[in-house]
């Protein structure tokens, strides 16, 4: 698929797609392939999950990981895969876990699942979970 941006630098269809692979594959280089297409983010709905999903699988220190490390790690897996439930309900172990926690990422993520989630019922559902978890 990098042959293939290479080809077609300005693809930005082809470049998301690159960053999705790299990020489901666990491999280096989602943070730079995603760069020149990240000022689409504040037009581009798709492009600004992809920014949280890049956001997100940058680890922090081994010194400064937290509880809800793992779920937003968990989350952002189950998002790229399409698992809508495990990828709200990971999310939503974030927000309980540290509201606040890398710049409110759980929440980020959660409100992304509920963005392009085809479910509008399990959509729903955590969406009052979302609420209560923050009352």
């Amino acid at each position: 698929m990098t042959e293939a941006l290479d080809l077609d630098p300005e693809n930005t269809e082809l470049r998301a797609a690159t960053v999705r692979a790299l990020l489901h594959a666990g491999l280096p280089g989602a943070r730079e392939t995603f760069e020149p297409i990240a000022a689409l983010a504040a037009t581009n709905k798709q492009i600004a999950a992809l920014a949280l999903l890049v956001d997100a699988a940058q680890e922090p220190a081994a010194g400064d990981k937290q509880p809800a490390d793992r779920a937003i790690a968990q989350a952002s897996h189950a998002l790229l895969a399409g698992d809508w439930p495990s990828a709200m309900e990971a999310a939503l172990s974030a927000v309980r876990a540290d509201r606040r926690h890398r710049d409110e990422l759980g929440r980020r993520l959660m409100l992304a699942a509920f963005e392009f989630c085809p479910d509008k019922a399990l959509v729903s559902q955590y969406r009052r979970q979302l609420a209560a978890s923050l009352n």
